[in-house]
């Protein structure tokens, strides 16, 4: 499970207990499910989680509240770059991938991340041969690898990327 994921070089942020839709959430039951999400994945790997990542994409400044007393960042669903000028730590900007998602349309963020010198982080649910809106096909999958590699972008960890881009503030 997650330990033999961990173990293989992948990293764990957290993501809720029972993911919920955190702006309809008391602050006790967003505590709960912050905290607890942290403290059980923490058993689990032996090691800190200090990254999160909310359910749905959904937040707003009192969930952001909460997230920062529990994690050192906050990775959104909000589509965008990440640069000096307009970073955040607790509002993270992606690229959502879906099933949908032209292998044209992906390389045009490589080249935008590139060209701006941003961070371009990508957002998969799942691969797979059945895939559902979220999801990306393996066929898919393969083609981002390789533009991936053709690109010369060095690709990151999320945490890896995290220290270098704060060490830079």
């Amino acid at each position: 499970g997650v330990k033999a994921f961990f173990n293989s070089g992948h990293e764990i942020c957290s993501h809720t207990v029972t993911h919920p839709f955190l702006t309809q959430l008391t602050t006790a039951q967003m505590d709960y499910e912050l905290q607890h999400s942290q403290q059980f994945l923490e058993s689990v790997i032996g090691q800190p989680v200090r990254d999160f990542a909310s359910p749905y994409g959904d937040y707003s400044a009192p969930v952001n509240n909460e997230i920062k007393k529990y994690y050192r960042s906050h990775r959104t669903v909000d589509e965008g770059y990440n640069s000096k000028d307009s970073f955040d730590i607790y509002r993270l900007r992606v690229q959502n991938m879906f099933s949908t998602t032209t292998i044209t349309q992906y390389q045009a963020w490589l080249d935008q991340a590139k060209a701006t010198n941003t961070w371009l982080i990508l957002v998969y649910h799942r691969v797979a041969a059945d895939a559902d809106t979220y999801d990306t096909y393996p066929a898919d999958f393969t083609k981002q690898l390789d533009a991936i590699k053709q690109s010369g972008i060095t690709v990151k960890t999320y945490s890896d990327a995290l220290d270098e881009v704060t060490a830079q503030l």
